[in-house]
């Protein structure tokens, strides 16, 4: 079974002896790193104003599109057996993060009612999570935090807001130094293959 780590020099293998594969890999993570880069600036300004305010559940309403709160929820009981699980479908991302893609955790309130669902980037140990949780608080299309169809059949009255936990109004920032490095990497494959395939051709 070949080791994990001999993945990149497998590839990094093949585009040394074809490399319009570095070429296209390149052109690839341009691609990649330009949503990210576009996603990231446009959050960068909403996030810009926002301050850490102090919610209870029972304070959480309907939001636009283009709103987001930085929340710190005090209260709620999580609903850890209606928790939805979503495994990372890339091979390469799995080898470095695991299996886990997210976690999504409803939190119950008066009557019943789940107004918000937590969002975590990793696995986590639910029945040991407490209060508060704190993060950045919208709707599924301001947060990009997605719900599972599975978890949307199990929620009961309007749609949840998504409190995506861990993130800040310096996330954004973080996935821009990510999109830049990624991009300058790109750049780096297209510039470095493409001579190489131009050095083959006059050979």
């Amino acid at each position: 079974m070949t080791h994990p780590y001999g993945l990149g020099e497998m590839v990094t293998a093949w585009a040394n002896r074809r490399p319009i594969v570095g070429v296209i890999v390149g052109c690839g993570g341009v691609l990649l790193s330009g949503a990210m880069l576009v996603f990231a600036l446009g959050d960068i300004g909403r996030h810009a104003s926002l301050r850490l305010e102090e919610v209870r559940l029972a304070d959480c309403r309907p939001m636009d599109d283009d709103e987001v709160r930085w929340v710190s929820l005090v209260n709620g009981r999580l609903r850890c057996d209606l928790a939805d699980v979503r495994e990372e479908e890339d091979p390469l991302a799995r080898l470095v993060r695991g299996r886990v893609d997210q976690v999504l955790v409803p939190v119950e309130g008066d009557g019943g009612r789940m107004p918000v669902v937590l969002l975590f980037d990793d696995a986590v140990d639910c029945p040991a999570l407490g209060w508060p949780q704190v993060g950045i608080l919208g709707n599924e299309r301001a947060t990009r935090g997605f719900l599972t169809p599975s978890m949307l059949a199990k929620l009961r009255g309007p749609q949840p807001l998504v409190l995506v936990v861990g993130d800040t109004p310096s996330t954004p920032w973080i996935l821009v130094g990510g999109g830049a490095l990624m991009l300058a990497a790109a750049l780096f494959l297209i510039l470095n293959f493409g001579r190489r395939m131009r050095r083959g051709q006059i050979e």
